[in-house]
């Protein structure tokens, strides 16, 4: 027998540990002229190779490793020590230990290394390495491997490094080859169970197997997996963004094993694609996808074939489309029903959309808007041939507003979907009528939706009370013009006529930015014209008022439906032919809302005249950084103005006056509605008064 001993240090260096096989190797080609055996049988030596410290990257680190061969075999073809251990004894995974086979073919220049053994107490590795001037070759399998061990092998991996395994199992195995022109191919499979993670990604009692196919060049990594999540739940963030929010998806195995595979090119490099995707989640979606989609600079494909069915919308919803909506007006839906979605499309355009729903109800917990009972078929598609479908709902609302039962029977050619009839919807006592609505040039990015229509007089009342305003008398009838959406904005195209009080409100220059937003912005110009003041006041608490009102409401901006800016103004008409007469109540209510304070009309002989003569009535609001600046009807020589001005023949002539110039608006409001409710003990905190003679 014959020893040889063979000592090295390498520290910080992974390139030369990565010689540390080849060393070995060649140290068992000079084995002849350490043995006395040369007809090729085996010859037990004890020749030894030792390196201390073998460290790659910066934390990676493997101690006192010893690598002995006990029996060295000699042929013509090839040297091998058929019989060596390999050893560390210090690694992230705790001591190693790997009974090898090593041989070096000096035809080809080929090395060969086949080794088994334990990695740490629990993990069973297997290896077979073959490298030549053909390429290189490995088969691995690894069993019992314990993740939380995992971020202490692989510490430069970031997702590692911010998340916390629990628990978990993994066992997989791979064989893998490379060839001197850098094409690389790996074909890998494996079993994960009990994995418990924490982090941004969590994972309870996760069972999954997958399978993988690699395929590596220059111009990136081609992959095709197939996972399957047996049981378990996790919740995974992805890591892109939408409205500046990472959505996160929740994903629970209890309805069935969840199978997802996918066909991906380019990894890697800055053409990535997508060429095919299934998932299959029992009793939520079974999604197929077909084509080459790819995501920079932006989402666009060159071919496109995606068929989604889900039975449960509810599911869906919550699972999948949620996570999406975060900070939309889709956000908190209640839903039910089943849909099914086709697409068909090519050069980043849809060429054909078919949208079939079944029983469908969604309910918004904002109250903003509901859909029940809708039923039927939407087909788009962008060819000559008229296609027809029909879609029909039990019914709705729209902000409290309720939407009775309807149905649309639709026409679709040329990427436009034209209503061919439409059944009258109901509007508490009024109807809906539509003239238009059409989906326009379906697309990406360039859709429209357009629509305009005719409303037959509903009752005030109704639509106040459903709003929880307050209560006014009266009918609301008017026109709607063509309204178009687009890119989540809405234009309209006119004005907006609106019959009320026996006069006409006209909202023009309307557009709403960010409309299915959580905070939506409108902006408009309205004009009021001959508003009718007793039909206006009669069932309110502010008091009895007659004659004629106009107004405008000037640059007037919402956000979230609520006024951000106006210039508003309001006065009876100058030449207005009708009586003018005011109620005591409704002077105090004025005296109140100009002024803060009472007046003496309830004292005296006063308090038994129950109506007045006036001139002219009017107040005014500029709306600017939640303050009101108020103005009346006319100007007061003392710098204040008047809000009721003298009129009659015979006296008493009454005027009121108001000096506070600037007023919180939402103390405005909140005493508009004191008044509204007879609360008499309005102090919005403006000095006025009301005077008398």
């Amino acid at each position: 027998m014959v020893v040889q001993r063979f000592h090295r240090t390498s520290r910080g260096s992974s390139g030369q540990s990565r010689r540390f096989f080849p060393l070995l190797l060649l140290l068992c080609a000079l084995v002849p002229a350490a043995v006395e055996s040369v007809d090729g049988s085996g010859e037990p030596v004890n020749l030894e190779f030792s390196i201390d410290d073998v460290e790659f990257g910066e934390t990676l680190r493997f101690g006192r490793i010893r690598a002995r061969c006990h029996v060295v075999e000699i042929r013509a073809t090839a040297v091998s020590c058929t019989r060596a251990t390999l050893t560390a004894a210090e690694s992230p995974v705790g001591p190693v230990a790997l009974s090898a086979q090593l041989t070096w073919a000096p035809r080809g220049n080929r090395f060969m290394v086949s080794a088994g053994g334990r990695l740490g107490d629990s993990t069973v590795l297997e290896l077979v390495f073959n490298i030549g001037s053909g390429g290189r070759r490995m088969e691995i399998s690894v069993s019992g491997f314990d993740l939380p061990g995992l971020p202490a092998m692989l510490p430069a991996v970031p997702v590692l490094a911010t998340h916390s395994i629990e628990s978990g199992a993994l066992a997989f195995s791979a064989t893998c080859n490379d060839t001197p022109g850098g094409t690389f191919h790996c074909e890998t499979s494996g079993e994960l169970t009990g994995l418990n993670l924490n982090g941004n990604n969590v994972a309870e009692d996760l069972d999954a197997s997958y399978s993988a196919t690699i395929d590596a060049a220059s111009d990136g990594i081609d992959l095709a997996i197939e996972m399957t999540m047996r049981t378990g739940a996790a919740y995974v963030e992805p890591g892109f963004e939408m409205g500046g929010i990472k959505p996160g998806f929740f994903i629970d195995a209890s309805r069935g094993p969840i199978g997802v595979s996918a066909m991906l090119s380019g990894l890697g490099s800055t053409d990535v694609r997508i060429e095919s995707a299934q998932l299959s989640h029992p009793q939520v979606a079974e999604m197929r996808f077909a084509g080459e989609l790819r995501f920079e600079p932006e989402p666009r494909w060159s071919r496109l074939d995606l068929k989604l069915q889900a039975d449960n919308v509810a599911a869906l919803y919550e699972t999948y489309l949620q996570p999406l909506t975060l900070n939309t007006s889709f956000d908190e839906l209640e839903t039910t029903g089943g849909l099914t979605v086709s697409l068909v499309g090519a050069a980043n355009e849809i060429d054909e959309l078919v949208l079939r729903l079944d029983k469908i109800y969604i309910d918004d917990n904002g109250g903003r808007f509901s859909l029940y009972g809708l039923d039927g078929e939407i087909h788009l598609h962008a060819g000559d041939e008229l296609r027809e479908s029909h879609v029909g709902w039990i019914g709705g609302a729209v902000y409290k507003v309720p939407i009775g039962a309807g149905r649309i029977d639709w026409t679709s050619a040329q990427r436009n979907l034209t209503v061919a009839s439409w059944q009258d919807v109901e509007l508490f006592d009024g109807v809906l009528r539509l003239d238009t609505l059409e989906v326009r040039n379906f697309s990406l990015s360039d859709t429209e939706l357009a629509l305009s229509g005719t409303l037959t007089p509903i009752t005030l009342s109704a639509l106040t009370a459903a709003f929880g305003w307050m209560p006014l008398s009266g009918k609301l009838s008017g026109e709607i013009p063509l309204l178009t959406y687009a890119g989540n904005h809405l234009t309209m195209e006119g004005d907006l006529r609106v019959n009320v009080f026996d006069g006409r409100i006209t909202i023009g220059d309307l557009s709403i930015d960010k409309l299915f937003s959580t905070v939506p912005e409108l902006q408009a110009n309205i004009a009021v014209d001959q508003l009718e003041l007793e039909e206006l006041t009669r069932t309110l608490s502010f008091g009895n008022i007659t004659g004629r009102i106009d107004g405008r409401i000037e640059d007037l901006v919402l956000q979230a439906w609520q006024p951000i800016r106006f210039d508003a103004s309001f006065a009876t008409p100058i030449d207005d032919p009708t009586p003018h007469r005011i109620s005591r109540q409704a002077v105090d209510n004025l005296g109140r809302l100009g002024a803060g304070t009472g007046s003496a009309l309830s004292q005296g002989w006063l308090s038994l005249i129950p109506s007045y003569s006036y001139g002219r009535l009017g107040i005014g609001c500029q709306l600017l950084n939640g303050h009101c600046q108020m103005r009346g009807v006319e100007p007061d020589a003392s710098g204040g103005f008047f809000i009721l001005t003298r009129g009659g023949i015979l006296p008493p002539w009454i005027d009121v006056k108001g000096t506070g110039r600037r007023i919180r608006w939402q103390t405005l409001v909140d005493g508009i509605k004191q008044i509204a409710r007879g609360n008499i003990e309005l102090n919005i905190g403006a000095p006025g008064a009301v005077s008398t003679e």
